[in-house]
């Protein structure tokens, strides 16, 4: 399976947010555990990948305003507490292309390729 990254950019919030610190709760701390989330799509006949792909990234922006700690950085302080910054750095978008058929994938189950 070739899967051919074509782009990759940080999206940050379409709007500033004030950068600030955000304390993690205990519970937060506690739960230790990363996702990895794909999506694939079946293309619309002859659409137009580049304006797809432009769109998903300004409605990233948009939500990223409502949801602006996903786009700031895990910190540790001299205290070894673990903070989020707040930073509006941005969220990290790919554009990939592949020549599988989503038909291929049948019941599509998430592989080491896929994670690489």
């Amino acid at each position: 399976m070739d899967i051919t990254i074509t782009n990759y950019v940080l999206v940050p919030p379409a709007t500033a947010i004030p950068h600030h610190l955000l304390w993690l709760s205990n519970i937060d701390l506690y739960t230790k555990m990363h996702s990895v989330t794909a999506y694939l799509y079946k293309p619309v006949q002859h659409s137009d990948m580049q304006a797809v792909c432009q769109t998903l990234r300004e409605a990233l922006s948009k939500v990223l305003v409502h949801f602006y700690p996903l786009a700031g950085r895990l910190i540790t302080d001299e205290t070894a507490r673990i903070s989020v910054n707040c930073n509006s750095e941005g969220v990290l978008f790919l554009e990939a292309f592949t020549d599988l058929k989503i038909d291929d994938l049948e019941d599509f189950e998430s592989s080491s390729e896929l994670q690489s």
